[in-house]
């Protein structure tokens, strides 16, 4: 009974997914997965077009989406507000995701948020994409965000407020600027 036992366990070890590595998260400052096809903003219907595998979670208190990551350690997560993509995370459950993350992208950036907390950060030009990193007692959530350098291609060659911003002036009544 004892050696029935002790070889069920050793079979489940066997199939059981490995914990994340570095190789999992990859070089590139990107949500993993296939999740960097992914934008906040669009709509969930092109989400799952872009990402097949993509499946609504019945279990989750919030409207979410779920991607098997194919490791043990990770839950891949598309967070939806009324139909739209709101964020993508990794919710990872190991105390040591810092410190992988810091070993795959290099040193993080480390400022303040408005309530004066640490807030850990990567971000990356060539992908588009910045990782925040915030660790509660159990569980890291490294939470991707759209990210772009704001450059003088953005604003154009003056420096004016972009678009239809550029017809108000300072003073102007509401009607008119309404109009």
């Amino acid at each position: 009974m004892q050696f029935r036992c002790v070889l069920a366990l050793a079979l489940a070890a066997c199939e059981a997914a490995p914990a994340a590595s570095t190789e999992f998260f990859g070089p590139r400052i990107e949500p993993p997965g296939g999740l960097a096809k992914v934008q906040p903003g669009m709509s969930v219907a092109e989400a799952k077009k872009l990402v097949p595998n993509l499946r609504e979670d019945p279990r989750a208190v919030r409207d979410q989406m779920t991607l098997d990551s194919g490791v043990s350690d990770v839950r891949l997560e598309v967070r939806v507000d009324s139909g739209t993509v709101a964020n993508i995370v990794a919710v990872v459950s190991n105390n040591g995701t810092r410190d992988l993350l810091q070993r795959v992208w290099g040193d993080p950036q480390i400022t303040r948020d408005s309530l004066g907390q640490p807030e850990v950060t990567w971000a990356s030009e060539s992908t588009g994409w910045k990782a925040k990193l915030d660790c509660l007692e159990r569980n890291c959530v490294v939470e991707y965000v759209p990210y772009h350098v704001l450059t003088s291609e953005f604003f154009g060659a003056h420096v004016v407020p972009p678009g239809d911003l550029n017809k108000l002036r300072l003073g102007m009544k509401v009607a008119d600027a309404k109009k």
